[in-house]
């Protein structure tokens, strides 16, 4: 409980740092080893750090957090009409951000990409998947956090006309956001959340009920499933007080596994795919 305090203390400190400085840009010039902790990968020669506003754009290669990085500001992937190269995320790697934002001015479909097979990637106001123009993140693995009270994941969600995101929670993904808001854009209605295997997503308080913005989107098709036999079940953590979406088997394989009895699971839609 105690570690559960001090991290949103520290959270809160990066949310009310100042504005944030413009740069420095992302070259992977030096050595080009691809690697977010080495300074010469970055236009000043220095990392990003908790003031900065590192800019991802223009680059066939994005950067790849293995490692513990110094905290920043704002991360702006995909910008100026350039081609980012896709940001990775794998074991062991933690960045910590206020503001991340993708997709904001480019010119093609899925241009800016996040793909995390492990690690931490936290969020603590905002995650804007999409901005003016579109963004994905395949996420196999590790935990993308936007849980600090009044953080908001918008997929699609940006206010702007163009606004397009997808987010692919696939292995052991573990997406975790206090506020979900989708597809708000009236040009298009295109953004969507997949699950399948193990991965999971998790809203704060208790969003199972008729009506709730989370409801909606299951119902949309928005949160969706591929996976063979299965369907989409949101379920009320009471202990942590989330709401878990997740794909499970249907009821006809659940039997018989036994599982079905004493109202374990509460289905709340079934996706035709």
């Amino acid at each position: 409980m105690k570690m559960k305090k001090m991290v949103t203390m520290v959270l809160t400190a990066v949310a009310m740092c100042s504005i944030a400085v413009a740069g420095p840009d992302w070259n992977n010039a030096a050595p080009g080893d691809s690697l977010w902790s080495t300074p010469g990968n970055w236009n000043t020669g220095v990392l990003p750090g908790v003031s900065d506003a590192p800019a991802i754009h223009g680059q066939a290669v994005g950067p790849t957090v293995n490692s513990s990085v110094p905290q920043v500001n704002i991360v702006r992937l995909g910008i100026f009409a350039a081609q980012p190269g896709a940001m990775v995320v794998t074991t062991g790697a933690s960045l910590w951000v206020n503001t991340f934002e993708m997709g904001n001015i480019n010119d093609s479909y899925n241009d800016a990409v996040i793909v995390m097979d492990g690690g931490l990637l936290r969020a603590a106001t905002v995650l804007k998947v999409g901005g003016n123009q579109s963004a994905r993140i395949d996420i196999s693995g590790g935990i993308l956090n936007v849980a600090n009270p009044g953080a908001q994941l918008l997929v699609g969600a940006s206010g702007m006309p163009w606004s397009r995101g997808k987010i692919n929670i696939t292995g052991t993904g573990d997406v975790r956001a206090d506020t979900l808001v989708m597809n708000t854009s009236t040009y298009q209605q295109e953004s969507r959340i997949l699950i399948n295997d193990s991965g999971l997503l998790k809203i704060r308080g208790d969003q199972t009920g008729g009506g709730t913005d989370l409801m909606t989107y299951i119902g949309n098709s928005w949160i969706h499933t591929t996976d063979s036999g299965k369907w989409i079940d949101a379920t009320y953590n009471a202990t942590w007080d989330e709401t878990v979406v997740s794909a499970i088997p249907e009821p006809a394989t659940l039997g018989l596994f036994g599982l079905l009895g004493g109202g374990m699971l509460w289905i709340r839609k079934r996706f035709t795919i």
